[in-house]
């Protein structure tokens, strides 16, 4: 299956806190099209993998569309524009430092392992955090982390109605966490990592894994990468 991805990098800096403005302005500049704000029309949460992400690359604010989305980022983002957004309180004069559109093939295996560096990811939920939380030992803990990590990979997968047979067992670790953090995500505390993983799963870089993946949480590097700031 091959999946069309266009990224779009913004001037200027953001943390991660405010990619919820730039998703609203994003948004408004948009006219609320549909897959821009994953929303029902009674505001409620539409539970997919969102096609219109959010978020921080190489420390640029950016926005990522994918496959019909990608043709509507496309479109609406220009190159030698400049595009007022308010973000907060402020508003910012941002130009494109990147525009680019690639095609991938979405693959369920890979010929072997690859290491990905997963940023701001937020494994834990309201359910798994109490698992989570009763665990003493740290090894214990970090099979849990792995078992949510393969959730999230097949979870990734189902978003693009890739499915893997019943027989197939992937392979998914965490090599390494890089910074364990908190991140305020819907007005809530959850914990927020930085981890290399292993897996012998192909993931297409700069998408995102795991909860939060519209605002910015989540995303997939190259495991060379030493962008950890943001």
């Amino acid at each position: 299956m091959e999946i069309k991805k266009t990224i779009i990098k913004l001037s200027d800096k953001l943390n991660i806190e405010e990619i919820p403005f730039l998703r609203g302005a994003v948004m408004a500049l948009a006219g609320n099209q549909e897959g821009f704000h994953n929303h029902n029309q009674d505001s409620t949460d539409i539970y997919r993998y969102p096609k219109i992400q959010y978020k921080i690359i190489d420390e640029c604010p950016a926005v990522v569309g994918i496959n019909d989305y990608a043709s509507d980022l496309e479109t609406l983002f220009r190159q030698d524009e400049r595009y007022i957004l308010k973000i907060g309180n402020r508003k910012i004069d941002f130009e494109i430092v990147e525009k680019s559109t690639t095609y991938e093939t979405l693959i369920n295996r890979t010929s072997g392992i690859k290491n990905y560096l997963i940023k701001n990811w937020l494994p834990l939920n309201q359910d798994n955090f109490k698992v989570y939380s009763k665990l003493d030992r740290l090894a214990d803990k970090v099979s849990e982390l792995d078992r949510i990590l393969v959730g999230n990979i097949l979870s990734f997968h189902l978003g693009f109605d890739v499915i893997f047979p019943p027989e197939v067992e992937i392979e998914a670790y965490i090599k390494e966490i890089k910074s364990i953090k908190t991140a305020l995500y819907k007005g809530l505390k959850m914990i927020c990592l930085d981890v290399v993983i292993a897996t012998d799963v192909n993931l297409p870089l700069y998408l995102g894994l795991g909860k939060g993946v519209s605002r910015g949480y989540g995303v997939i590097y190259p495991s060379t990468s030493h962008t950890l700031g943001a």
